[in-house]
């Protein structure tokens, strides 16, 4: 029996979408480049001008964002270059994710709330001054451990404020970020890090999950054993009470554990909040594939198109954001920024 077509029923419309983020960029663009865009299902429309001229839709994005970058861009892309292998993007620019995310160009009241972290235990609203001074802290205590601008970073913890700050901090000095949720067991959590040879470890010591307790320190003396890159392993003590200590005899040689606020300490006081200006193909993260046809393998993101402009163009573009607006979020960390 054929069904017959019908006329896809409209579930919502905005009522004043000439007061939308997107009205303004295409006005921009429609007075810019002298053209006259459709709705978004008909042949002239913002969509498939994007695709018609990626380099202006992405020079665009960058400058309407607000985009911060010590050295700017001499190209956006090369039109003519394949998709495989991978084009770069943006060449010879110069910048940083964790900068951009912590200054964007549509913040300007730093005691503005930046993150509202709510775990089963506990809830923590952070300005934007305080997001600052703690990944400053935790930025100048990786320096102190010698993390450098390529090092890899694992995080075996779940999706609370410190992690956040971990992955910022890491992403400031130019560092590359992996995490796997604490519910991974110890085989699988090696199968991943023991790939990117990280040299600094995050770990909870519990995590608290439908209202009871479950231990991560059993596991994580598991897997740092078998981790012989790793040389500095930081617990953050994520339930109070539970265990958080490692004895040497279960470390490697060359490794050392420390409690979150201990290791703050490690990086001077004064350090200014420094962000390393990298290029924008600079791998950001990892991720991992699922195992499912096989061993799981490593895909890193990179730094500008992969994630930066993509989010600015959703926060900044498509979603009529503004400084007092919240978005939900509620994920693991296996799946980032």
């Amino acid at each position: 029996m054929t069904i017959p077509a019908s006329q896809p029923k409209l579930l919502w419309t905005h009522p004043s979408p000439e007061k939308t983020h997107l009205h303004r960029f295409k006005e921009h663009i429609k007075t810019k480049y002298q053209v006259e865009f459709g709705p978004e299902t008909a042949p002239d429309s913002l969509y498939q001008w994007s695709i018609d001229n990626p380099s202006l839709f992405w020079a665009e994005v960058w400058g309407f964002t607000g985009v911060k970058a010590s050295k700017p861009y001499s190209k956006v892309i090369d039109e003519t270059a394949p998709i495989f292998p991978r084009p770069a993007w943006f060449e010879g620019a110069r910048l940083n994710f964790a900068e951009n995310l912590l200054y964007p160009a549509s913040i300007k009241d730093d005691s503005g709330i930046a993150v509202i972290a709510a775990t089963e235990v506990s809830k923590e609203t952070i300005t934007w001054k305080q997001l600052r001074e703690r990944v400053r802290r935790c930025s100048a205590a990786l320096r102190r451990c010698g993390l450098k601008e390529g090092d890899r970073v694992a995080a075996y913890v779940g999706n609370h404020a410190n992690t956040l700050v971990a992955a910022l901090s890491t992403s400031a000095i130019g560092g590359i970020w992996t995490a796997t949720s604490p519910d991974v067991g110890a085989t699988a959590v090696l199968d991943r890090f023991a790939q990117i040879e990280p040299s600094v470890l995050f770990v909870d010591n519990a995590v608290v999950y439908n209202g009871k307790t479950h231990d991560n320190m059993s596991k994580v003396k598991e897997i740092v054993k078998q981790l012989p890159s790793v040389r500095t392993i930081v617990v953050f003590p994520s339930v109070p009470g539970h265990e958080t200590s490692i004895h040497p005899r279960e470390l490697r040689a060359g490794q050392e554990t420390m409690l979150f606020p201990a290791f703050l300490s490690l990086g001077p006081a004064t350090a200014d909040l420094r962000f390393t200006q990298l290029e924008p193909d600079h791998p950001l993260y990892i991720l991992y594939s699922s195992g499912t046809t096989g061993s799981m393998w490593f895909i890193a993101f990179k730094l500008a198109i992969d994630r930066l402009l993509t989010r600015d163009y959703r926060a900044e573009v498509y979603c009529p954001w503004s400084g007092r607006d919240v978005a939900a979020a509620q994920k693991g960390t296996s799946a980032m920024f």
